[in-house]
């Protein structure tokens, strides 16, 4: 069997066409990881570092500390969230964080904001952020009991 030079050609070409349409639908939305670098230090507080690892910047316009009770749905599948209190919240006001694409921003949660984490928890502790572009809030967990 052979493949005439205007068949392969056209081969080729689909298959650029195909993978650019997977990449641009890749890179619509920032992807976004959580870092927590957690310290019992109240003055150094607790960071929690945002990676964004897409080339689309990512505005947060709020976000909030949650505890929950552990339950291993809730943090494979994000089902069945069962508030218990908060740790920290915005209240009335907006944050305005734009993260760049491929770069990071801290969250320092010192002084009155810092949290105790570790043998003392006996829930899970849940990061809310509410970016624009989407409907519904991302949700990080952060510590919890089972990670002593």
């Amino acid at each position: 069997m052979t493949i005439d030079l205007n068949t392969f050609g056209s081969l080729v070409a689909f298959g650029l066409a195909v993978l650019k349409v997977l990449e641009f639908f890749r890179d619509r939305k920032p992807k976004l990881k959580l870092e927590a670098m957690l310290r019992n230090h109240v003055e150094l507080g607790n960071d929690l570092l945002l990676i964004n690892s897409s080339k689309v910047p990512a505005c947060v316009y709020y976000y909030e500390l949650i505890w929950l009770k552990p339950r291993r749905i809730t943090r494979w599948f994000g089902l069945y969230r069962k508030e218990v209190g908060y740790e920290f919240t915005l209240e009335d006001n907006l944050a305005d964080l734009k993260i760049d694409g491929y770069s990071t921003a801290t969250l320092n949660f010192s002084g009155i904001d810092h949290f105790v984490w570790g043998r003392g928890a006996a829930d899970d502790l849940y990061l809310k952020i509410s970016m624009v572009g989407r409907k519904k809030p991302l949700w990080f967990w952060v510590t919890g009991p089972s990670k002593h």
